[in-house]
């Protein structure tokens, strides 16, 4: 019986470099995150950094910033972006406005600092409009959002 020749290939992001073996994987590696995370759903992938390297399981979840933190996490909401959904698992608001932030290409102003630390729980499609799934958050939480133009602002109620 003849195997497949499997030929691995490399991402690399920020210092990380990640060495695929064959796989089913996310990554985040925004540029206004702290870390980079890359999640495993199946097959291999080795990890790279400048001091270290971490090999990753199904099912595991690396959060890389110096070193590599490796978790079991649920990898349905790390590929949710890609079902249109946002997931969010007692996620701080300044967090979860990142991530608005890059999907509806809007600038977040937060008016009030003490809003950024609220925590969210939900699982929401995608909408086309922004205000949709402000007015959702903004049902089950403390901040109030403004949208002017391509500017959400955001205060406490």
């Amino acid at each position: 019986m003849k195997l497949p020749i499997i030929n691995p290939f490399r991402v690399v992001t920020g210092n990380q470099v990640i060495e695929v073996l064959g796989t089913h994987f996310n990554v985040n590696a925004y540029r206004d995150e702290s870390a980079i995370r890359t999640t495993l759903l199946e097959g291999s992938v080795k990890l790279t950094g400048q001091h270290a390297t971490a090999l990753l399981r199904p099912g595991q979840e690396s959060v890389f910033s110096d070193k590599f933190m490796i978790a079991e996490v649920d990898t349905a909401q790390a590929v949710a972006w890609k079902n249109g959904y946002f997931s969010f698992d007692d996620e701080k608001l300044e967090s979860i406005m990142r991530k608005v932030s890059r999907w509806y290409d809007v600038k977040v102003v937060f008016e009030d600092e003490s809003v950024k630390s609220e925590q969210f729980a939900a699982v929401t499609k995608r909408f086309s409009d922004i205000s949709t799934l402000l007015k959702l958050m903004e049902q089950t939480g403390d901040a109030h959002f403004i949208v002017e133009g391509k500017t959400v602002r955001i205060r406490k109620k």
